[in-house]
């Protein structure tokens, strides 16, 4: 007899697997059985079937007729086959047989299946963990440098939040004189502002630069905003002679 046949591991789950006469008799009649329709001297045999009798299973097995007969009646009892007995065969049919024994282009199909679908979760897996990877570097990098989070502006709010941050920071240079640089910086602390803040960063620009005893200690406007230097209290420098400088 030539081919094989599927044990699949929920057997050691089985009602009966802690019986090896059992597990011995029920592998059989899956060897046993037919793969595929045919007849047998007028007989016809389905799938999941096969012809034999009490005495040609005590030569196959080794086991007594006393432990056929009882295997038998379990595995009816538990529905796993059904027997029909004539004065000259016995026709044992295994239920549920292609449930267990696929035939080749249906287990080809099962297997892709289930080969695709890991092989998609494995690439979901990766594409999720190298996200993962980027978003941990992108948060160590803006750490390092001391860059906010980016926070974009709402929608509808882009077009204002953009027009006002500019007149902010053509102001702030107008106003101190100071090279234009950190400009993407200054932006992202701008839009972490409430609107009353920018307000009141771009109302402030002079009388926080008049209030400074030495020019050179004007910060540039990313630092102007993170440290929130227009809600200061504001003293106006004058020279001997009482006269705003």
């Amino acid at each position: 007899m030539e081919g094989w046949v599927k044990i699949y591991r929920s057997i050691l789950d089985w009602e009966w697997f802690g019986d090896s006469k059992m597990v011995h008799f029920y592998i059989y009649c899956l060897c046993k059985a037919s793969f595929k329709d045919c007849k047998w001297r007028g007989i016809e045999i389905k799938r999941g079937q096969f012809l034999t009798s009490l005495d040609a299973m005590v030569v196959e097995t080794k086991l007594s007729k006393q432990t056929l007969r009882t295997c038998i009646a379990r595995l009816k009892s538990t529905q796993e086959i059904t027997h029909k007995t004539t004065h000259t065969y016995t026709l044992i049919t295994i239920s549920n047989y292609d449930d267990y024994q696929m035939q080749k282009d249906e287990c080809n199909t099962a297997i892709n299946t289930e080969v695709n679908t890991q092989l998609t979760h494995h690439q979901h897996t990766i594409n999720t963990h190298n996200k993962n990877i980027r978003s941990k570097e992108d948060k160590n990098k803006r750490e390092k440098e001391n860059i906010p989070p980016i926070v974009p502006p709402k929608e509808t709010e882009t077009e204002t939040a953009l027009t006002t941050f500019e007149e902010f920071w053509n102001a702030y240079h107008r106003i101190t004189s100071l090279n234009k640089t950190d400009r993407e910086a200054a932006s992202k602390y701008w839009h972490r502002l409430s609107q009353v803040e920018q307000r009141r960063a771009r109302d402030n620009i002079q009388p926080y630069y008049n209030s400074l005893n030495d020019v050179k200690w004007c910060k540039k406007a990313r630092t102007y905003l993170s440290d929130k230097n227009f809600n200061d209290e504001f003293t106006l420098q004058t020279n001997k002679l009482g006269i705003a400088l």
